[in-house]
């Protein structure tokens, strides 16, 4: 079953919310003046899958994700404002799970 859920469609709203990330992803990354291919180093991925993560073209895991913040120096609510600010519908439960994160609940600390 756990298998079915990754193959799962995603929205238009989403690839589009994919879409913004990925490109604010790639914006710093080269304001900073790293390679795509140092940056896949640094991350231990592929040159070809940090490119489909720019272009919003993949998913991208929590874990990579984090890192990616890291290594460019950008705050969850650095993407949360992107997000919020390109007008996408984003259900209210998903919401408050990027508040949450942007806030940097520090509660289980």
């Amino acid at each position: 079953m756990e298998a079915m859920r990754s193959k799962e469609k995603i929205t238009d709203e989403q690839k589009e919310v994919l879409r913004l990330i990925g490109e604010q992803i790639m914006r710093r990354r080269r304001r900073l003046r790293i390679s795509q291919r140092e940056m896949a180093e640094r991350l231990s991925i592929s040159t070809s899958h940090l490119s489909n993560i720019e272009s919003g073209k993949t998913n991208v895991s929590l874990s990579i994700f984090l890192q990616i913040l890291f290594e460019l120096s950008l705050s969850p609510s650095d993407i949360e404002e992107l997000v919020m600010s390109s007008r996408i519908y984003i259900p209210a439960e998903k919401g408050r799970l990027l508040a949450g994160i942007s806030s940097g609940d520090r509660s289980s600390s």
